[in-house]
């Protein structure tokens, strides 16, 4: 990107436009030279500057029908006539030195820095004819004219330095502002792929749910069928066969339905509440006492709250504690621990079990992914920890399983940010 210079005189009639009260300031600046530098008793003053605050309006009005350098070459003018007129009326060339100066510092917004030099040399030119018809002296209009140029340079000085200050500032915003521009559209790109990967999935999930479902009734239907019609004649262990593929069609008619159940989660609409997680996970245990036993021990922390969409919550929550009552050890009596902790600003939501634990790492790794089960067999569809796993992330968190070996259970940490 080419470094911009401000503001550049190709470019002034895109910021007057944008900017137009840069010359209801230069007006305004002419009225208050009138005020600050006229006396009283010199009428004469008074009729110039009232000349030159109307001249200026009427080019502030006419700002937008004149080309630009014409407006401002009679803006600059009249800036000097009224600079020479004040000296000469007043007889006072430092009088006339305050409107020339504030003239330059105007100019060094407006033009290059090469351009200065032609409008330092107008004011010292102003300055040096003010001296001569002051004192008729050819060194007196020299020295005036120096000072006057030595007192605009050192008032254009700073307009000039902060005006590169903000060209640089304004070059890496715009440098800046093009990377953003960039990203964003990065950003639409991948999220329009996104977008048309997410529905390629519900599609095939809907395909799934629907097309599948019909062949696993059927197979479900036949298999009773033949179990009744043929009940006397087959053996038992045809019978046992027969109850395997029944239960493996349950199954799969199972995992048809945690995979509608998954889509659904991914185009839902989310609605945030308070949430007060030790009376929702209490009302859960009850539930999954009556189910798996009266012996399961429930221990929930007290005054946890969580803010999330209570659905999801739940959702995410009987997974967990299902998957923990599901690998319990049946030789002793099972305990499931409910509770949080802090760690480095995060929250840590868990749920602990003293079940028959996990040995293998690479084991832990593979409970989180889709239709893999460790422990459970055919009592599992291997999708409960995925789309607890993905409600998490859904809410910006992550889940992770850990276990200290054999048959000391299991623990699941959900690590939400606060």
């Amino acid at each position: 990107m080419k470094p911009l210079e401000l503001p550049l005189i190709s470019r002034a009639p895109q910021i007057f436009e944008k900017q137009r009260n840069l010359f209801l300031f230069a007006a305004v600046l002419g009225l208050w030279g009138a005020v600050v530098t006229v006396l009283p008793t010199i009428d004469e003053l008074v009729y110039v500057r009232v000349a030159m605050a109307s001249l200026m309006t009427i080019l502030l009005l006419l700002r937008n029908k004149i080309p630009f350098i014409p407006l401002f070459i009679s803006f600059y003018l009249a800036l000097l006539v009224s600079g020479y007129m004040t000296g000469i009326i007043s007889g006072n060339e430092y009088r006339s030195l305050v409107i020339l100066s504030v003239s330059v510092v105007m100019c060094g917004f407006m033009l290059p820095e090469k351009a200065m030099l032609l409008v330092l040399l107008g004011g010292g030119l102003t300055q040096a004819a003010i001296g001569w018809d002051i004192y008729q002296s050819g060194t007196s209009a020299f020295r005036v004219g120096l000072i006057g140029t030595f007192v605009s340079a050192v008032s254009v000085w700073p307009v000039l330095a902060m005006r590169r200050t903000l060209s640089q500032q304004l070059n890496s915003a715009l440098m800046q502002a093009g990377e953003i521009r960039m990203l964003e559209s990065s950003n639409d790109k991948h999220r329009s792929l996104n977008e048309r990967q997410n529905e390629n999935f519900r599609e095939f999930i809907y395909a799934i749910s629907h097309d599948l479902r019909a062949p696993i009734r059927a197979i479900s239907g036949f298999v009773k069928m033949l179990a009744t019609d043929s009940d006397k004649k087959l053996a038992p262990q045809e019978h046992m066969y027969l109850e395997r593929i029944e239960a493996a069609s349950g199954r799969l008619n199972g995992m048809v339905e945690r995979l509608t159940q998954l889509s659904r989660l991914q185009t839902n609409t989310r609605d945030l509440v308070a949430i007060n997680l030790s009376k929702l996970l209490g009302e859960m245990g009850d539930v999954y006492r009556k189910r798996y036993s009266e012996d399961i021990e429930f221990r929930i922390d007290q005054d946890m709250a969580l803010h999330g969409d209570l659905d999801e919550v739940s959702l995410m929550f009987n997974e967990l504690i299902d998957n923990a009552c599901k690998n319990l050890q049946p030789i002793q009596r099972g305990k499931i621990h409910l509770g949080v902790t802090l760690h480095n600003k995060e929250r840590v939501f868990f749920v602990e079990d003293n079940g028959i634990g996990v040995v293998s790492a690479h084991d832990l790794e593979e409970m989180t992914k889709l239709f893999r089960t460790i422990h459970a067999g055919e009592k599992s569809n291997g999708v409960g920890l995925s789309i607890a796993s993905f409600v998490v992330e859904k809410m910006g968190g992550l889940l992770k399983v850990s276990s200290p070996g054999e048959n000391q259970g299991t623990r699941i940490d959900i690590i939400l940010p606060n």
